[in-house]
């Protein structure tokens, strides 16, 4: 399976470190492109090794990748 999607930033702890980082993509609002219909939606969990951050809610994270099946 191949995908590319737009996360949207749903949510960013605070400091200190670690921040965590979480954004979304899905079908249904077109963030979420794919070639199976088996995938709905995804997310990113990301994790900072900092006390501080310029990521904030609604900034876009681009990605894309292939799966194995």
């Amino acid at each position: 399976m191949t995908w590319n999607a737009r996360f949207k930033v749903a949510d960013v702890s605070e400091g200190p470190a670690p921040i965590d980082v979480l954004a979304v993509a899905s079908v249904e609002d077109g963030s979420l492109n794919q070639n199976t219909e088996h995938v709905r939606s995804m997310e990113l969990h990301i994790v900072l090794d900092v006390d501080e951050t310029s990521i904030c809610e609604g900034d876009e994270i681009t990605g894309w990748g292939h799966f194995n099946s």
